[in-house]
């Protein structure tokens, strides 16, 4: 039976893959130039090269303790490199900002070729800043964007051929509630009792889902929709001593090693959460079994 919805790209629907590695406290200006050289140097595919400025502003109190702003300015505080194809479209996207590093991928191929060159940029950023003893990685994070179009000239329950009736991510009436909707969700999950270190970290695992379904209209009596799901699943560690005010992982604790296994653990969940919304059909077509 032909699927009237069909993924994205023809082995998979993903649009974007995006690696977050989020830290407790601010990095200095140092650090993110220091780290922004050894990307430039060591990798040339980076043909892109914007730097990230914020505006801050001065306050200025007056007589009657109100409060007016004075001045503003702009400082330095991130960069984000890009590699284009020859006609211009993103395949890959480093952002570093002052406390968070993101590896953006558009080109996706498989799992374990991009997990393995992510992996390569991450190991530059926290061999650069193992040296730095009060800096923490506050959570690791995943987030998938996948997308399925429809477009066919047929009039039946075109939702239903792409979702899983039992699903129990989406609400009961948004499979029979038209073309145009949107939900999301979100929930804490507790983790299995090895995501440990040094008998010091237990985490929760954030899930943030949002599913949204578009029309484009009609063309020539062909209709298009478009459904986009946007899963974030995220590893949170916190300190299993109640009274250590510490919150996060000492980066010089993290080995990539423990790095791979965390973005392993939340790609499976992706896979899990993907299964349970989509119908076996569109599971088996985009390889999730």
């Amino acid at each position: 039976m032909k699927l009237l919805f069909q993924p994205i790209n023809d082995a998979h629907s993903i649009v974007e893959l995006v690696f977050f590695l989020n830290f407790s406290s601010n990095l200095r200006k140092e650090d993110i130039l220091g780290i922004k050289e050894i990307f430039n140097e060591k990798y040339k595919k980076f043909n892109k090269d914007t730097p990230v400025y914020k505006l801050e502003h001065k306050v200025k109190f007056n007589e009657e303790d109100t409060a007016s702003i004075d001045s503003k300015k702009t400082t330095f505080s991130g960069f984000e490199l890009e590699s284009l194809d020859e006609r211009g479209e993103l395949n890959w996207g480093l952002s570093l900002s002052e406390n968070k590093f993101l590896v953006h991928c558009l080109n996706y191929s498989s799992w374990e070729v991009t997990l393995d060159e992510t992996i390569g940029y991450i190991s530059d950023v926290l061999e650069f800043l193992k040296d730095n003893d009060t800096l923490l990685i506050s959570n690791f994070g995943l987030k998938y964007l996948d997308r399925f179009v429809y477009s066919e000239n047929i009039e039946e329950s075109k939702l239903v051929s792409l979702f899983n009736r039992e699903n129990i991510f989406l609400a009961k009436n948004i499979l029979e509630s038209g073309d145009v909707w949107h939900s999301n969700t979100g929930w804490f999950e507790d983790m299995p009792e090895d995501f440990i270190i040094e008998n010091s970290y237990a985490f929760k695992c954030l899930n943030q889902l949002g599913v949204e379904s578009k029309s484009n209209g009609k063309n020539n009596d062909i209709e298009e929709i478009i459904v986009s799901i946007d899963h974030g699943c995220f590893l949170i560690p916190k300190k299993v001593i109640e009274n250590d005010s510490k919150y996060g992982i000492e980066v010089k604790h993290i080995s990539m090693g423990y790095i791979n296994k965390c973005f392993n653990f939340l790609h499976d969940k992706n896979k899990i959460v993907l299964k349970g919304l989509l119908s076996d059909s569109m599971s088996k077509r985009i390889n999730l079994y």
